[in-house]
């Protein structure tokens, strides 16, 4: 998804980043766009994740491990363009891996309902990968996943 992003005073910077990204493969890697010759680009993880992550250039990746299952994480780009001005983007990733109320707030907003178990229970008994459902990572929406949503229903999510 581009998300443009525009301030009084700078100039418009779009980046190739969501702002619901649910992290299901071992390694991701965000490049956004450059359109207009960007010169810098910072990139803060919060919590500090156990996994491995490098930024190069424009480019983050990223590979959580196994302690950063469960867990929400906030990713934030700042781009400093020809002009030398900024602009910052955030984006929240959600790893899988655990039953934890980031992981049953499949929709990601910010509480657990009757939302988050409409989407586990329409992919009950699927297998393959990129599955919302699938809060443990292992490519099949099962008894466990539905019960992991039902455990946290009706609780809001922490504030970040």
């Amino acid at each position: 998804m581009n998300k443009i992003l525009a301030a009084s005073g700078l100039a418009v910077l779009a980046f190739l980043i969501g702002f619901a990204v649910i992290l299901t493969t071992p390694s991701s890697t965000i490049t956004p766009q450059n359109p207009r010759g960007g010169r810098g680009y910072q990139y803060a993880i919060t919590p500090q994740p156990c996994g491995p992550f490098t930024a190069t250039g424009q480019n983050l990746t990223w590979t959580p491990g196994s302690c950063d299952a469960g867990h929400r994480f906030k990713i934030c780009l700042t781009v400093t363009d020809a002009l030398n001005q900024t602009a910052t983007t955030c984006q929240f990733l959600n790893v899988r891996g655990a039953c934890t109320i980031y992981t049953a707030d499949l929709n990601m907003d910010n509480k657990v309902d009757i939302s988050d178990l409409v989407l586990v229970a329409n992919e009950f008994g699927q297998i393959g990968s990129n599955l919302a459902g699938d809060l443990y990572g292992n490519g099949s929406v099962t008894l466990r996943d539905l019960t992991c949503v039902a455990s946290w229903f009706g609780q809001p999510v922490p504030a970040f």
